[in-house]
């Protein structure tokens, strides 16, 4: 009988192993992949652990009500791709697979003529938390320096859904995106031709090249610069190519910009294209470098005005800029020239009065230029908080965009900032810049510390009710106490903006029942937990009944062959696994957690033992599936 026992844990065992294997597809496990993004069409890719027919729903960010559906012409598979046609160009959407609760987006191709930002990815990319920088920065695409047989692919496992990612090849290859194209050469000219044949072809406005040279081969060059005395309105406007450390310089009318390629630490470049400009803005390290102007002034008006203002020389910059001015009255330059003055009064120098001065120079000479609809925008936001002279602005900028951005991982050092904001607010809790800096260090809290995030929150919903943000704090609170696990504080906080906020009653209580649903799975695993350890107490006190010792050695051997079968079963279906360290766990704790179930099994007479064994097992599982990947819950409706 008790043989009989041991063989029912083992059928079980493997029963419900093979189960949660099939059904990790599960529609939290589903993670798509966007492979290609034109402006009218985008093809999704993705994996799933049974057969059936791929689903996509998909509609504009902006018009929820105007659900499309997406279907495979194929009846039944395990990978699928579909294609969706008719999108708009420059539109984000949302899109799910067949009945998942997650909801995902991507943004189409922009037009030759729409500006569009995309992320250059250098080194170790565990430097960073990738989902937050896509969140912050909006890329549409990423592209990594590296090969894609040197990478972690898992790394990117939860930006993929979100915006197509490129890696190095061997070969030359071409990326092309709305209007500017990407033209990486790796070490080799053997494919000059090529590259040749598709300059002839290309209509856009700008081409990039990223090479391995660090020296740039003599016949290379003269054929990037020969290109631009053959094609000046679709001319090579910058080169990025390794370096020992970042610089950049101009020849032939060709910016050339430098990187430490090479150096272990890693680097993020959010690249800004537009029809007139490209900037490279390096995120860690809070410079920004213009690789290309406007057209026909590609010579920014002096390159020693550049020059200084890229190694942050500001203030010699503008002396620079302001001597070029003096110097060349009537220059078709001169309105390149106040825009960058004010430029760097605004972004670097936080000297607001001089940069609305020169702001307004542009405007009034130059009413219809291109750079003066960029000034009106600038003067417009430096107006609504121009309040104390510029004081509470200037400081806020200052920390927001240098100081902060440099303590990426010194959490004392945050704080202390915040704490400088949190002063200014006191200093000036009328302005109107005073509700931003309360929503911003609320939002920067909520990174770091519960209690303050919460407080600054209800900060934010007292003291500045009229405010946008503030009329969804409680939402935020809500969110909070949710990503630190704190769930019947969290439910509370979406009861009151549930009363205060009708209108947003659906995404309200779909909150409410995430945390019910999270609450329920933290107590079930308590009472597995108990189950296990009074069982586990009662086993070191009671002898087995009526089972030899000779016997007894059937559990550890029962224990050895279901560690095997899962270790080879688990090796075939190791990709259905979020990372090889799950696979493992499973294949070595459940044969364990099997074994302990069927020698609790035997302690006791049949029926009782089968029940005990049963529940010691099925709490062992749940405690397995609880710590290593709780989304496998799903497929128990949990």
């Amino acid at each position: 009988m008790k043989k009989i026992i041991i063989y029912i844990i083992l059928i079980i065992n493997l029963f419900l192993y093979s189960f949660l294997s099939c059904k990790g597809n599960s529609k939290e496990e589903i993670y798509p992949e966007i492979i290609n993004v034109k402006p009218f069409e985008a093809t999704i890719t993705w994996g799933t652990k049974k057969l059936n027919k791929g689903r996509i729903f998909y509609h504009p960010i902006t018009d929820d009500k105007n659900i499309s559906l997406a279907e495979e012409s194929i009846q039944l598979s395990y990978k699928h791709e579909i294609i969706l046609t008719g999108l708009k160009p420059s539109t984000r959407y949302t899109y799910w697979i067949d009945k998942s609760n997650f909801r995902f987006q991507f943004q189409t191709q922009p037009e030759a003529t729409s500006p569009f930002s995309f992320i250059l990815l250098i080194g170790n990319i565990l430097q960073f938390d990738l989902k937050d920088l896509i969140i912050s920065e909006l890329p549409e695409f990423l592209f990594y320096l590296k090969p894609i047989s040197e990478i972690n692919t898992d790394s990117f496992k939860e930006i993929r859904p979100f915006l197509p990612i490129f890696y190095t090849q061997e070969s030359f290859q071409i990326i092309q995106w709305g209007g500017l194209s990407l033209i990486i050469i790796n070490n080799s000219l053997n494919y000059l031709e090529g590259i040749k044949n598709y300059l002839d072809k290309f209509t856009g406005h700008t081409i990039g090249i990223i090479t391995n040279f660090e020296q740039i081969p003599s016949n290379l060059q003269s054929f990037f610069v020969d290109h631009n005395k053959i094609n000046p309105t679709h001319s090579i406007a910058f080169i990025l190519r390794p370096g020992s450390s970042l610089t950049s310089s101009d020849k032939n009318g060709i910016k050339y910009l430098s990187i430490p390629i090479k150096e272990q630490k890693g680097s993020a470049i959010r690249f800004d294209v537009d029809t007139e400009f490209v900037k490279a803005n390096f995120i860690k390290e809070g410079k920004e470098i213009l690789l290309k102007s406007p057209p026909l002034k590609q010579n920014r008006t002096c390159e020693e005005c550049r020059r200084l203002a890229d190694k942050g020389a500001y203030e010699e910059s503008i002396h620079a800029y302001i001597e070029f001015i003096e110097n060349h009255k009537g220059h078709f330059q001169l309105e390149d020239a106040y825009y960058a003055i004010g430029l760097i009064y605004d972004e670097k120098l936080f000297q607001f009065k001089d940069a609305l001065s020169w702001y307004q120079r542009l405007i009034n000479e130059y009413p219809g230029g291109t750079l003066s609809t960029f000034a009106k925008q600038r003067v417009k936001y430096l107006k609504d908080f121009e309040e104390h002279d510029f004081e509470p602005l200037s400081k806020f900028e200052r920390i927001k965009k240098i100081e902060f951005g440099r303590q990426i991982q010194n959490i004392k050092a945050k704080e202390s900032l915040l704490k400088q904001i949190e002063e200014i607010i006191s200093k000036y809790p009328a302005s109107n810049l005073a509700p931003v800096m309360q929503y911003w260090i609320s939002n920067q809290y909520r990174q770091i510390y519960l209690e303050k995030a919460v407080e600054s929150y209800y900060k934010l919903k007292k003291n500045y009710p009229s405010y946008e943000h503030a009329k969804e704090a409680m939402i935020d609170i809500g969110d909070t106490y949710y990503q630190f696990e704190k769930y019947n504080e969290a439910i509370s906080a979406y009861e009151k903006a549930l009363k205060e906020l009708p209108a947003l009653s659906e995404t309200i209580m779909n909150q409410i029942k995430r945390c019910n649903r999270n609450i329920l799975r933290d107590r079930l695993a308590h009472l597995s937990l108990g189950i296990i350890i009074l069982f586990t107490l009662i086993g070191f006190f009671l002898k087995p009944i009526s089972l030899s010792y000779k016997n007894r050695k059937l559990v550890f051997i029962i224990g050895l062959i279901i560690l095997f079968i899962l270790f080879i079963y688990g090796f075939i279906i190791h990709e259905q696994f979020s990372s090889k360290i799950e696979m493992y766990l499973f294949v070595f704790i459940i044969p364990i957690m099997a074994s302990l179930s069927s020698w609790i099994s035997i302690l006791f007479r049949a029926p009782l033992g089968i029940i005990i064994g049963l529940f010691y097992f099925i709490s062992s599982l749940y405690l397995i599936i609880y710590y290593i990947n709780i989304h496998y819950l799903i497929i128990f409706k949990l």
